[in-house]
């Protein structure tokens, strides 16, 4: 595996957070607060993020089936350039919807644990420039009552050349 162009890291933050959470739109920030997506597949369809982001769609839509142990917190998106160098950058938040997971943070490093032993990751990471960074967060789940964790899955692309004779990002005029 090149790992120059693969890291994979697990970071416990040090601040917290109460959810649900509100918005901030203030200072250019977008915000739009915590959704309540669990059961909810047309709560998902108003997340701007998944406007152009099929494959986060699809994410949000798995993780707050009601059926699976999950639910989302929140995530984030965006495309960064500097000197016609482009990357990639976003984090999906999710948390174990039982209050008996959530209270202790070894459920998460189970998860993190397999999907670093994931054949699928394996076999993708070493051709790929990508970091993951896993973040364990302490916080307070209000409807509850529950003190616990939620886990943010951060995602970086490497660095891609805009090419020379592109109107748009990734399109050939």
């Amino acid at each position: 595996m090149n790992q120059e162009n693969f890291k994979l890291t697990l970071v416990i933050e040090p601040r917290s957070k109460a959810i649900p959470y509100p918005a901030d739109l203030e200072n250019d920030r977008t915000n739009q607060g915590f959704k309540d997506l669990k059961g909810n597949p047309e709560v998902i369809e108003t997340i701007a993020e998944i406007r152009d982001c099929p494959a986060l769609r699809d994410a949000l839509m798995a993780l707050n089936e009601p059926e699976t142990q999950f639910f989302t917190v929140g995530c984030e998106k965006s495309l960064n350039e500097h000197e016609r160098k482009f990357w990639k950058r976003g984090y999906l938040e999710f948390s174990f919807n039982y209050a008996e997971l959530v209270r202790d943070a070894t459920p998460y490093f189970v998860l993190f644990f397999h999907f670093n032993q994931a054949a699928p990751i394996r076999d993708f990471l070493p051709k790929h420039s990508v970091q993951f960074a896993w973040e364990l967060q302490r916080c307070h789940f209000r409807k509850a009552d529950v003190a616990g964790f939620t886990c943010a899955v951060w995602i970086s692309t490497g660095d891609y050349l805009r090419p020379k004779n592109a109107n748009e990002f990734g399109r050939k005029p």
